[in-house]
């Protein structure tokens, strides 16, 4: 979206990439490798909202917590490890 961010997996660096519902409802936003797609799955993640810092894990297809609309749209930086 944003901001870059970086993923780690078998402590191999990995691109990542967030898939970000659009719209006013609640929705997880997804953590994916950029080269094949697949789901970062079990992934310590940081999402800056606004001036809020939301931090998580990711489950075992790379999706977040539920997230409003409004947070998803404030959404300025994030990072997957």
């Amino acid at each position: 979206m944003h901001a870059q961010a970086h993923a780690s997996l078998d402590a191999a660096a990995v691109e990542a990439r967030a898939i970000i519902p659009p719209g006013t409802d609640d929705a997880p936003i997804r953590f994916v490798a950029s080269d094949s797609g697949v789901g970062l799955a079990y992934r310590p993640y940081r999402l800056h909202i606004g001036l809020r810092l939301v931090l998580g894990r990711t489950d075992e297809n790379g999706f977040t917590a539920q997230l409003a609309g409004v947070d998803r749209a404030a959404l300025t930086a994030w990072d997957v490890d």
